[in-house]
């Protein structure tokens, strides 16, 4: 049970890649930073600019979860399995989906900054909680009550995915964790990019 909390603890980390994927959306509009003024002043498309602060965001995060992860493995011993490949294929795409989150978030409407925070903070408790980091037998009585929600729920699919490395035999339900969360990702990278579409400012 212990490994449990773990793994859903980790899918926390990746999932608190939401706010450098926030941040840079901050940093592209000018109603809500300094910064944002400046990039919308500037002469490179906004579409270029929003895409290089969130692939650093991504490769920032994936690279500080990383190497706690393989601390984790190799120092302390937290039985992951045996396929580190995996491992880092399931950080990748959990960190990919915590940055889209935070992406789609920020780019919602003109609400202020503070209560982007609150709701990213609150949708991240939420999706922890069900998946088992408060209660650890969470995440079965939601697969009983609402088995939906645990194909969806984003902590639920990182965390699963450790499991499936440690008590499956075949790579199926791992596979098919990666590739939800993945869609789970693509759903809110689209829906980011609507908001995004179009956005003008009428003085700065």
């Amino acid at each position: 049970e212990s490994l449990s909390y773990f793994y859903n603890l980790i899918a926390m980390f990746c999932l608190y890649a939401c706010m450098t994927g926030y941040s840079a959306v901050l940093s592209t509009q000018a109603n809500l930073s300094d910064v944002g003024m400046r990039n919308a002043l500037s002469p490179v498309h906004h579409g270029i600019v929003l895409a290089g602060y969130l692939t650093a965001s991504f490769l920032v995060q994936y690279i500080c979860i990383s190497i706690t992860l393989l601390f984790d493995i190799f120092v302390l011993q937290i039985d992951f399995g045996s396929q580190i490949p995996r491992v880092l294929l399931t950080v990748a795409a959990g960190c990919l989906t915590g940055v889209c989150l935070g992406f789609f978030i920020g780019s919602i409407g003109r609400m202020n900054a503070p209560v982007k925070d609150a709701f990213l903070m609150g949708f991240i408790m939420i999706c922890s909680g069900l998946s088992g980091l408060f209660a650890g037998n969470a995440r079965i009585y939601v697969e009983h009550a609402v088995p939906i929600l645990n194909r969806i729920n984003p902590s639920t699919l990182i965390s699963d995915c450790f499991f499936s490395m440690v008590v499956c035999s075949s790579s199926k339900r791992f596979y098919t964790d990666i590739r939800d969360l993945l869609l789970v990702a693509f759903v809110f990278f689209i829906l980011g990019l609507l908001n995004e579409r179009g956005k003008q400012y009428e003085s700065l």
